[in-house]
Order: C-alpha cells, then sequence, then structure tokens
C-alpha cells in the first residue's frame, strides 16, 4: 500500500515567511502536478496546492556527510520547514567531502553550521538545528514531525530511534471479541534510512506495521570484523593485525598514559599505538602501518566516498518528495547500491522487507480479556498460557514467564529475582495499573524467541465493557 503524510498539527506552521522566490518551483510544480496515472502513487490529487509540501516539518537525523546532502536537497525540493540534530562538532577531516562547512567552522556544532549555510544558500527555508543526542529529545519532540530521514553512521542510534517511534504509536481496542490491537495510522511516522559504507549504500522506508522494522532485519549487518587472539599473538600476516596487537594486547599489557582507557579521538594515543604498531609490522615485515591506517582500524573507520552519499541522499530526499505529494509510486522499500562490485560494477537491487508478524516492536500488541477475580498467578495461568501470537508461537511454560506493568515495573520475575516479586503472585492483576479500562502491560519469555525479548500486551478490563 501507499505510504502518504498528512500535515501534523502544529503551532509554529504560520511561522514559516512567504517564500521570497516562489517562480523558483516551476520545474518542481511539474513533477507534483503531472496528471499522468502511469507514474503518479496511490492517493495523489490533482487538487492539492503544488507548493503544500513545503508546510510539513522534517526531521534530519544526523548532518554529517549524508547530512550536508540530505538538508540541501529537501531545501532545493521545497521543503521549508526542517529540524536537524547531531551531536558532533566539525573536524578538520570532514570537510573534504561535508561540503556545508569551512575551515573556520572547525570546532562548532555540525547541526548550527549546516543550518546556518543552507538558510543563507535557500533564502525562505527554516531549519531549526538540535546540538544534542537524539536521547535527550522528550516524545514530544518526534511527534511533531511528518516525515523522519535518518542519515546516521551508528547501529544503535538507528535502533534507538525505531524503537522510539514504535513506542509512540497508539493502539486501538477494535472491539469485543478481538484479539489483537489495531494502530491508529495518525500516530505513525514514516522513517527513510539512508546509509553509506564505501563505496556502498542503501535507501529504506520504515513504516512500521507495513514495513520491517529495523530491529527485526539487524541481521543485513555484518558482525565488527575481530581477529583470533592466536593470530596477532603469534603469527600476524595483515598490517590489521599489527595493530590489533598493540590495540587489544599491547595497551592493556603496558598501560600508558597513566592506565587511561583508549582514546580512539586522541591524537596521543593513536600515535602511540601507530609508533608500536610500526616496530611490530616491521619485525614482521608488514608493509602498510601509518598513522591514518592505524586511526582507521582503531575507530573502525571506512573510507567515506562523497558521491556515495550523494547518490544516497537523492534516494531519500525522492521518496520523501514522493511521500508528500503522492507525485510518483513509492519505493518498496528497501534500495541496495553498490559503486565497486568486482563482476557487476556499478548497480542497484531492490527489495521488499515484510513485517514480521511477531515483531516485539512494531507488531500489535496482543489483547487478553482479565476476569474481575484475577490474581496475578491467575493471569499467568489462564490468561497467558496457551496464548498465541500472530506468528503462531504458543506460551506453554509459566515458570518461565516475566510480566511488567505499564511502567516497565516488573510483577512477576524468574531466576534469581524471582523471590523479590513472589509476594504479587496472588496480588489481584488489577492493583498494577490505572483506571483505564485497556492497561499496555508487557511480557518476556524464552518461547517467544529471545529471553530479553519484551513482548507487548493489552489488558481488557471488565470496565471496558460497561
Amino acid at each position: 500500500g501507499i505510504i502518504m503524510v498528512d500535515m501534523v498539527e502544529d503551532t509554529e506552521a504560520s511561522s514559516l515567511s512567504p517564500d521570497p522566490y516562489p517562480g523558483r518551483w516551476k520545474e518542481m510544480e511539474k513533477i507534483i502536478c503531472r496528471p499522468s496515472s502511469r507514474f503518479i502513487g496511490e492517493g495523489w490529487d490533482a487538487d492539492t496546492p503544488p507548493g503544500a509540501h513545503a508546510e510539513l516539518r522534517v526531521l534530519v537525523i544526523g548532518a554529517g556527510g549524508l547530512g550536508c546532502e540530505l538538508l540541501k536537497n529537501l531545501a532545493l525540493s521545497g521543503f521549508r520547514d526542517i529540524d536537524v540534530i547531531d551531536l558532533d562538532t566539525i573536524d578538520l577531516s570532514n570537510l573534504n567531502r561535508q561540503f556545508l562547512f569551512r575551515q573556520a567552522d572547525i570546532g562548532r556544532p555540525k547541526a548550527v553550521v549546516a543550518a546556518e549555510f543552507v538558510m543563507n544558500r535557500v533564502p525562505g527555508v527554516k531549519i531549526t538545528p538540535h546540538f544534542c543526542p537524539i536521547e535527550e529529545m522528550e516524545d514530544e519532540f518526534y511527534l511533531q514531525f511528518s516525515i523522519i530521514i535518518l542519515g546516521l553512521d551508528s547501529l544503535k542510534a538507528r535502533q534507538w530511534i525505531n524503537e522510539k517511534m514504535c513506542s509512540l504509536i497508539l493502539w486501538e481496542d477494535p472491539g469485543a471479541g478481538a484479539k489483537v490491537c489495531e494502530a491508529d495510522p495518525e500516530s505513525i511516522t514514516p522513517m527513510i534510512d539512508g546509509g553509506s559504507e564505501g563505496f556502498k549504500g542503501h535507501v529504506r522506508i520504515i513504516h512500521p506495521t507495513q514495513t520491517a522494522s529495523f530491529q527485526s532485519t539487524m541481521w543485513m549487518f555484518p558482525p565488527q570484523v575481530a581477529f583470533p587472539v592466536c593470530t596477532i599473538e603469534s603469527t600476524p600476516r595483515l598490517p590489521e593485525h599489527c595493530v590489533a596487537y598493540v590495540k587489544d594486547i599491547l595497551w592493556s599489557r603496558e598501560a600508558p598514559f597513566g592506565g587511561t582507557a583508549l582514546d580512539g579521538d586522541s591524537v596521543e594515543h593513536i600515535q602511540w599505538i601507530n609508533e608500536k604498531a610500526q616496530a611490530r609490522a616491521k619485525q614482521y615485515g608488514i608493509e602498510g602501518v601509518d598513522y591514518r591506517f592505524t586511526q582507521g582500524v582503531v575507530k573502525n573507520i571506512i573510507p567515506a566516498i562523497a558521491s556515495t552519499n550523494a547518490i544516497v541522499a537523492a534516494g531519500c530526499v525522492n521518496e520523501a518528495l514522493k511521500m508528500a505529494t503522492g507525485c510518483s509510486r513509492k519505493l518498496n522499500n528497501y534500495m541496495m547500491y553498490n559503486g565497486n562490485s568486482i563482476d557487476k560494477g556499478i548497480y542497484a537491487h531492490k527489495t521488499e522487507l515484510l513485517p514480521e508478524p511477531d515483531d516485539p516492536q512494531a507488531g500489535p500488541p496482543l489483547i487478553i480479556d482479565c476476569k474481575p477475580d484475577w490474581t496475578v498467578k491467575d493471569f499467568i495461568d489462564q490468561g497467558v498460557l496457551g496464548l498465541e501470537t500472530p506468528g503462531n508461537i504458543r506460551i506453554t511454560d509459566a515458570t518461565k514467564v516475566q510480566l511488567f506493568g505499564p511502567e516497565r515495573q516488573a510483577i512477576r520475575a524468574t531466576g534469581t529475582l524471582a523471590m523479590l516479586t513472589a509476594a504479587n503472585d496472588s496480588k489481584s492483576i488489577h492493583d498494577f495499573h490505572d483506571e483505564s479500562c485497556l492497561a499496555h502491560f508487557y511480557l518476556s519469555s524464552p518461547e517467544l524467541g529471545d529471553a530479553n525479548t519484551i513482548f507487548k500486551l493489552k489488558l481488557r478490563f471488565p470496565s471496558c465493557e460497561e
């Protein structure tokens, strides 16, 4: 199905100044307003004003190599209300590809400088910078946006924002007899994820409940390369082995700089590792160790290619424009780009990543009808045991079930923590929720997959039927 976005009501929307050069979007209007049924996406409306998407609020997360391209492309595609968030400051090494920055900007926040540059270059565009970690922003901040575009270089950050946006989905009770909640479409914010790694890149649409979530496709990302200790210590063959030996073994053994932890951003620390690694490389007749190479191994740096960033960012903004206007069919829903394939040259491939029925983050909560006299133990024995998930997984062992309340407080634990919650078994299940008739609880069981995975439940209490 088509992913369209609606205008998110925002008190600041009217604060946009009139477009000083409305005629500059003449060519863009030909794309947005064309009546061709061959190209337009579902939901396209010929009566929609061509510049309506200018009022949409868009959030860009990351103001580095991808972020600079994203901000430039959004501004030049008619989006005029943009926020950007990044916690980094500008470094000398950024200047070769992050083209919104200059040498005089070194040390300043990336988000602030990028916003200033684009607003100066494209009059009439409002870009609000946020110089902080994404984790510091409140839920209300993320609820302001119609589209979120990710220009991140961290899997951890992608996982966090995926979980955050899934947690903001409002789940509704579809009525008596239903066992699975339905998502309120207006509470779902589509995300567009861009990623680049050397000559490879991807563009991906993440629309919770309609596409695979980021968490459910972590298998797509290969684990960080690790070298066997016996190899790097006894028979090094590559320059990487020499650096890894100093970083993983010699650093803790010799405890330089007073035994402080290794800092990959410290020039002194990298220089110390580089000198030791060069000496070891010379001992084994290995070439190729220098300061830049050492820093790349220590920080697991993959060289950034400016052209890859440009291609990926163009794809991301292209999808944002299609979401905002319906002017063309959307990507469905993952595109991989390879600019340096040995056997195929430059090529791109598209595939569809389907949602997992038992996705613990984006999947629908299961509804359990609670009886008025149920204790916690009754709830587990009569409500949870035999429960079948949308993926046809059934819970059969009550001793392995952990239950958490609406505030993630432990109601029933297992293992060494079981004694701390044992007294709750005889308490009424009604004691652990507010007065709402449909309460959000959380369940964990190894039978659902990973023992650390938290599954969502909605407990329907008798007050719902009154």
